[in-house]
């Protein structure tokens, strides 16, 4: 329900082996040559002796193995990285992040917490405690560390969204609405939001409403399967479709 940043998908892992490594060269493509050539060496498990003893190295291969999903192999880089620094900001909330990943949502505030203590006004740090806040359960403290986030940029769709799917899960979906609302305003494609201020329609009685708002993420995703199952129960709720 939260965006932060999304793995990719493990199959990507499966192919990246060097021999098929070409299979994913549409993605590499869309990388800095620098950084897609992290992603391989990732993969290939070789950059191990290239980038030891380089705490900036060190974390941009933790990141590599961060976002193709091998979350226990980014944390031992990023581990590596705090060894030779252990105070730099945006190692320890990737490695918050990690942790986050691996269902680890204590350990997970505690690298934020870390983080927060350098910098209190660290963005990302913010946002993503904001959202592990919500994956413990701790709804209120979420919404806390996403308003400190969006008090630094007030625009950001992610936050704006995150905030959204807090309210839902306190109930609120009279106000969740409103930050849906902020989140189309700025990007009207935005599926996952539209879904979602479709759900808070339907929680708040309005059928005929979230109807509308699950054909908008249909039409842009016709085999979304939450928007397609939510709209069937809310045609048979509002008996009109």
């Amino acid at each position: 329900m939260f965006n932060r940043s999304v793995p990719l998908s493990s199959t990507l892992l499966s192919v990246m082996d060097g021999e098929r490594v070409t299979d994913v060269t549409n993605f590499l493509q869309i990388l800095p040559a620098e950084q897609s050539s992290y992603y391989i060496m990732a993969a290939k498990g070789k950059a191990n002796n290239t980038f030891s003893g380089n705490s900036t190295l060190l974390v941009k291969e933790g990141v590599a193995l961060l976002r193709l999903g091998n979350y226990t192999g980014a944390i031992e880089y990023f581990d590596k990285a705090l060894a030779i620094y252990p105070h730099n900001v945006k190692t320890l909330y990737n490695k918050g992040n990690a942790l986050d990943d691996l269902g680890n949502y204590t350990g997970a505030v505690q690298y934020f917490d870390k983080a927060l203590a350098i910098d209190p006004h660290d963005f990302k740090a913010l946002n993503d405690k904001g959202v592990t806040l919500d994956h413990l359960g701790n709804y209120t403290g979420a919404i806390i560390y996403l308003d400190k986030a969006l008090a630094i940029y007030p625009h950001n769709v992610k936050t704006l969204y995150n905030k959204g799917a807090a309210l839902d899960n306190l109930g609120n979906y009279t106000r969740a609405t409103v930050y849906y609302d902020d989140v189309l305003a700025i990007d009207p494609h935005h599926v996952k939001a539209l879904n979602n201020k479709g759900n808070a329609l339907d929680n708040l009685g309005n059928h005929t409403g979230a109807i509308i708002y699950f054909d908008k993420a249909l039409a842009i995703d016709p085999h979304n399967v939450p928007a397609l199952s939510n709209k069937v129960f809310n045609c048979m709720a509002d008996k009109r479709c």
